[in-house]
């Protein structure tokens, strides 16, 4: 942790497709998450240069891509693939700086309301990199989570390289451009829908996907 700064998220709500009992499995509940970044702020608030710090409203909506499009049987699954995303290094074109260690909370408070909300606490600190694999030619794959019934994945691709994701993948841009179907032109911060379109990559650009690969 550098000196003890933090931004941070509290109560972010997010319908979710999480837990291991039937009427679980069949509709998305409620799951309330709170997020602290560690990361020295100083340089931010001397300058107010916002790639000094990090966008929370970026980390806001990748959260909730995860959350909204992933099927997890385990909150520490949706947990563990959310830590893995913020503290992994910043790509090329992505103006943030380097969260070192993140502490996550998550709760359910539907699924034994009105007894108990249970919920998990993650503290993680950066360093461990992520497993990768080819995706194409120029083009990479991080593992954020993994599962049988589907997972999170950071997606790299080089300049001029095309990759066409599969069906049932949500897709979110976190840094670079990235040219679609009908020529639109894709930027950090859109969202594609599942089915999208052959994407070609118009400089270094990362994307999230989340759903079945």
């Amino acid at each position: 942790m550098e000196n003890g700064d933090w931004i941070e998220l509290t109560d972010l709500a997010v319908d979710c497709m999480v837990g291991v009992l039937e009427r679980e499995q069949r509709a998305t509940q409620r799951v309330m998450i709170d997020v602290r970044l560690f990361a020295a702020l100083e340089t931010a608030g001397e300058t107010g240069e916002l790639a000094a710090s990090s966008d929370y409203g970026a980390v806001a909506s990748q959260i909730r891509l995860i959350a909204e499009h992933g099927r997890f049987r385990l909150i520490e699954s949706l947990g563990v693939a959310i830590a893995r995303l913020v503290l992994a290094p910043p790509t090329s074109g992505e103006s943030r700086a380097q969260v070192s260690a993140v502490e996550l909370r998550i709760r359910k408070p539907e699924v034994l309301a009105p007894l108990t909300i249970p919920g998990i606490h993650l503290f993680r600190s950066a360093g461990r990199p992520l497993s990768t694999f080819e995706v194409a030619t120029g083009a990479w794959g991080e593992i954020l989570v993994d599962l049988p019934q589907g997972g999170a994945w950071r997606i790299r691709l080089d300049p001029a390289v095309e990759w066409k994701p599969a069906s049932d993948l949500a897709i979110e841009v976190i840094a670079g451009a990235l040219e679609g179907g009908s020529s639109r032109v894709y930027r950090a911060g859109d969202r594609l829908a599942r089915g999208a379109d052959a994407l070609m990559a118009h400089g270094p650009s990362t994307l999230l996907a989340v759903g079945r690969w």
